[in-house]
C-alpha cells in the first residue's frame, strides 16, 4: 500500500472500484493538481495561481487516487475569505479524468471543500462554470447551488460563465430569541407560569380600568355642583394618596 492511500479515507466508487480520497499534504502533490487542472481545464494557470491556493489554504484541496495503480483521478481547489462584508468560501478548480467519471468523484470532492468551509464560519460558496459545460452545471445543482449571474466572455476562449452560489442557511443573529424560536421557547410558552403572569396583568388593568372610572364619576359630579374645578380635584386626590402612603 503506497503511503498516499495510508493518509487517505476509502470510499465506494458507484461499483467500478474504490477511490481514496485525500486533503493537501504538501509540495509533493502539488504537480499532480498542476497536471490535472491543466489536462482537463481550458484555462491556463501558472504555478503562482496553484501555490496561492494550496498554501493559503491547503485544507481545501482535495485529491481522488484510485488505489490500483495509484493515480491521481481527482482534485479540487478552493479558497475562502471575506468578501463584501460576508465570509466566502471559493471553488476554483474542480477536475475529474474523464475514464472515471460519472462515478461520484466530483460530488465526494465538492462536498469535502464545502464541509470544510461550513465548518470554518463561511455563510456562501461561489464559483464559476462555463455555459456550455452541462456536466458541471448539473452536478452543482445537485448540490443546491443556483444560477446568481450570467458573465458575458468570462474565460479567454470567449465563452460565457455563469455564477453559481450556494448559501448557508445561518440564524439572523439581530432576531430576538422568541422570534427565532426553539423547544425550550415553546416549552415556556406553555408552563403555568406564563399562564399566572398572564392573569395578574389582566387583573391589574382591569383595577386601573375601574379607578379611573370611579375618578371620573366622582370628578362629573362635583363639576355638575360647581364645587371643585378639576386641576384643583386632581392636586386634592394625589395629597391625599401621598398622605395614605406616608
Amino acid at each position: 500500500m503506497s503511503a498516499v492511500t495510508e493518509l487517505g479515507e476509502t470510499s465506494a466508487g458507484g461499483g467500478e472500484g474504490e477511490i481514496t480520497y485525500v486533503s493537501y499534504g504538501g509540495e509533493h502533490h502539488l504537480p499532480l493538481v498542476m497536471s490535472l487542472v491543466d489536462e482537463e481545464l481550458s484555462e491556463p494557470y501558472s504555478i503562482f495561481t496553484y501555490r496561492y491556493f494550496v498554501y493559503l489554504w491547503p485544507q481545501l484541496t482535495f485529491l481522488a487516487f484510485d488505489p490500483k495503480d495509484g493515480k491521481c483521478v481527482g482534485t479540487v481547489v478552493c479558497k475562502m475569505g471575506e468578501h463584501r462584508g460576508s465570509f466566502r468560501g471559493y471553488i476554483a478548480m474542480l477536475v475529474v479524468l474523464k475514464p472515471y467519471r460519472g462515478r461520484g468523484i466530483a460530488t465526494e470532492l465538492v462536498t469535502r471543500s464545502i464541509r470544510v468551509m461550513m465548518e470554518s464560519g463561511c455563510e456562501e460558496v461561489t464559483l464559476e462554470a462555463e455555459v456550455t459545460n452541462k456536466g458541471a452545471l448539473a452536478l452543482y445543482g445537485r448540490l443546491g447551488f443556483i444560477r446568481a449571474k450570467r458573465l458575458y466572455r468570462y474565460y479567454l476562449n470567449g465563452v460565457d460563465a455563469f455564477r453559481l452560489k450556494l448559501l448557508f442557511p445561518r440564524p439572523d443573529p439581530s432576531l430576538h430569541p422568541m422570534m427565532l424560536g426553539n423547544e425550550r421557547d415553546d416549552q415556556h410558552m406553555d408552563s403555568p407560569y406564563l399562564f399566572a403572569v398572564t392573569l395578574v396583568t389582566l387583573l391589574c388593568l382591569k383595577v386601573t380600568y375601574l379607578t379611573w372610572h370611579v375618578f371620573l364619576s366622582i370628578h362629573v359630579r362635583l363639576m355638575k355642583k360647581h364645587v371643585l374645578p378639576l386641576h384643583v380635584f386632581i392636586n386634592w386626590h394625589y395629597r391625599m394618596k401621598n398622605s395614605n402612603c406616608m
